[in-house]
């Protein structure tokens, strides 16, 4: 049996999972002195503070990746970028959620025909990022139907609180309101999956090129409409047919001619990776050598940032922030 190459790394998210998953093929350390550091979004600036090793980052919110800071990166624009970039939206990380979704259109009559609610809505925090979901929230209670807001955002249950499990309130209804934080082409997250993996109709807003992964006929594509009004009235049509309904829960929820496929199979991530950690380290570094002018300018700027963020007074803008809840989900 061929010895697995050892591999020193920090992994700043989702430890454990990323530690098994490179476990399959290398000999894995987690280390404070690593040669390879793996980050998110919400870690990026402190990657780059803490570690001057070969940097990955792995965007789940709308962001673009910093070459100059990160050696390789992983997001959701289609781009090529040399071994430097892989496509691979989030929602292709909610592996339970997407075996769920992609069998649901196999499910029974009964199951589908047993649905006893209308509509869902599950949000986390308000702010500016709720803007166009409330919009669609407020008029289809308005125009039609009531919609069961489960989240802590504008939560309309008779107990007030948040749900425990998502997936097991959402598949009471028909139909999920699932909207992305903000507009933006190949920005897809876990919103529309869960919905599609509870069973439900997706009522979906966010990437306007979801049809390009997605089947449309297995959900509402608010892209697709001219107004929220339109939307609404095809969501009426849809309830209140159960041919049109049942129609669109039996289609399976993906493109065979899309980029889904592709990435379902094993060596697509894992030939990312292995790309970067069987190189010889020095040939491994893709970024801005932090040695010459450039790369020391990125490098400065990144890390005075990060310790702006972390003073006394963005700590408590920062406390601020979380009591009136202006974050996203």
């Amino acid at each position: 049996m061929k010895q697995k190459k050892k591999i020193k790394i920090a992994i700043m998210y989702d430890q454990e999972s990323w530690a098994d998953y490179f476990g399959q093929f290398y000999d894995v350390e987690i280390s404070d002195k690593p040669d390879y550091v793996l980050c998110e979004s919400s870690t990026a600036l402190k990657c780059v503070y803490q570690y001057d090793c070969i940097r990955i980052i792995r965007h789940g919110e709308n962001l673009r990746p910093d070459f100059n800071l990160f050696d390789y990166a992983i997001g959701f624009d289609k781009m090529q970028f040399g071994d430097r970039y892989l496509y691979y939206p989030l929602y292709m990380s909610y592996g339970i959620d997407l075996e769920k979704a992609l069998h649901k259109h196999e499910l029974s009559d009964e199951f589908y025909r047993g649905k006893t609610r209308f509509c869902n809505y599950v949000v986390s925090n308000g702010g500016a990022s709720s803007l166009v979901r409330d919009q669609m929230f407020d008029l289809l209670n308005k125009m039609y139907k009531r919609v069961d807001s489960g989240g802590k955002h504008r939560n309309n249950l008779p107990d007030g609180q948040p749900v425990k499990d998502k997936l097991e309130f959402q598949k009471k209804y028909k139909f999920s309101l699932a909207f992305e934080n903000s507009f933006y082409k190949g920005y897809t997250t876990e919103k529309l999956i869960q919905a599609f993996a509870a069973g439900t109709i997706p009522v979906y807003w966010g990437n306007p090129d979801v049809a390009e992964e997605f089947n449309e006929r297995s959900f509402i594509n608010c892209h697709a409409f001219d107004s929220f009004k339109e939307v609404i009235d095809f969501i009426k049509k849809v309830d209140q047919r159960e041919d049109l309904y049942m129609e669109m829960v039996r289609q399976p929820i993906i493109n065979d001619n899309g980029m889904i496929p592709q990435m379902l199979k094993s060596d697509y991530l894992e030939s990312f990776f292995c790309n970067i950690f069987d190189q010889p380290l020095e040939k491994a570094l893709r970024r801005t050598n932090a040695n010459d002018g450039w790369g020391s300018f990125a490098e400065r700027d990144a890390k005075r940032f990060y310790e702006f963020e972390h003073s006394p007074f963005m700590r408590l803008a920062d406390k601020i922030n979380r009591k009136f809840g202006h974050g996203q989900s």
